[in-house]
């Protein structure tokens, strides 16, 4: 489990630290507090392949031609490069820093074309992380908008830390693909139980499989009866909560990030997504989740129990010239807080 984060200089953050995290924590906060920041510097930090982590982060924002350069607090324009320092609830830390290389072309002085994809790079970030004694360093490398090249690491090897993977149902953030998350739900066994909760929102769903289209490539579709739909043309809620549910419904221990669940979804959808965090968190699943729905940090706290409202937390999150602050609500007292919770939400 994540115990603590400190960063400087990563994105709109020049200085700030989260400590003490709790199994369930909720980050609220108004538009560009830094909520997003906070979890890719998680996803970066606390990934067993940081490279890879770093790619994804930067194709999260894919309008940017150069979005690794806007890792850099202000583009790299001011301070020194980023540092991230994340700390595990067993001891464990790792400190990564990052910096970022423009290849140029050497003949013209300009920027490097992509006449074929992944011929040339125009970006590179290079990362560098320390854990305990062991170091490694990645070059990552990225084509154009929607294309990170490839991820290349150094010799040296990091120990393995517990699973963390970051959930985003937004529109077009980039996410490995439906039929990808119903296998490896069917791997750890879970996918019985999300069926089982999907049903509560969809009660005429009969199945959920993996069909192929006609050049055999896979695709995840829901079944009625005598007929099956692709899941994403199924429409966007019913699409996000069998998401959700496939995610969550398998877990075990480590850390899943959420970005703003209650996107697309219905009340009651909301209230089911609710109910299969706390599940996952009690399966041993660390949730830390941004959300700017005061609905589903009511229903959080109407379905948890007092074992769920002593390891929940609100954190409210400002950022304040680039620094970021932090005032928290445990549990027990979010309730009576709610008027002070919503004012980052309304």
């Amino acid at each position: 489990m994540i115990d603590s984060i400190r960063i400087e200089r990563f994105r709109g953050i020049r200085e700030g630290e989260l400590t003490a995290l709790p199994r369930i924590a909720v980050l609220t906060g108004p538009n560009g507090c830094g909520k997003s920041t906070v979890l890719e510097a998680m996803l970066i930090a606390g990934s067993n392949d940081v490279g890879d982590a770093v790619g994804r982060v930067v194709m999260r924002r894919m309008e940017m031609r150069l979005g690794g350069k806007w890792l850099l607090y202000r583009g790299g324009a001011v301070g020194e490069p980023p540092k991230i320092e994340l700390a595990w609830s067993d001891g464990e830390k790792r400190v990564v820093g990052l910096s970022r290389v423009r290849i140029n072309n050497a003949a013209s002085g300009g920027e490097r074309s992509l006449p074929e994809l992944g011929r040339f790079f125009n970006e590179r970030v290079d990362v560098n992380v320390r854990q305990g004694n062991s170091g490694c360093n990645w070059q990552v490398e990225f084509g154009d908008v929607v294309n990170f090249l490839k991820s290349t690491q150094g010799s040296n090897t990091l120990p393995a830390v517990p699973d963390l993977r970051l959930l985003d149902p937004r529109p077009g953030a980039p996410r490995p693909p439906n039929h990808r998350v119903y296998t490896a739900c069917r791997q750890r066994g879970g996918t019985d139980d999300s069926k089982r909760i999907i049903r509560e929102i969809i009660p005429d769903l009969s199945d959920i499989e993996i069909l192929t289209e006609e050049d055999n490539s896979p695709y995840l579709a829901v079944s009625y009866g005598d007929r099956s739909v692709p899941l994403p043309v199924s429409g966007d809620g019913t699409a996000s909560v069998i998401r959700l549910a496939l995610e969550l419904s398998a877990t075990g221990p480590g850390t899943m990030l959420i970005e703003e669940p209650e996107v697309h979804l219905h009340a009651r959808s909301l209230f089911l997504t609710a109910r299969l965090m706390l599940a996952a968190a009690r399966r041993g699943t660390q949730v830390i989740m941004t959300t700017h729905s005061l609905e589903l940090i009511d229903m959080l706290l109407a379905e948890a129990t007092p074992d769920d409202v002593a390891h929940l937390e609100v954190l409210r999150l400002h950022l304040d010239a680039g620094v970021l602050n932090c005032s928290r609500v445990k549990g027990k007292d979010a309730m009576f807080a709610r008027g002070e919770i919503a004012e980052d939400l309304r």
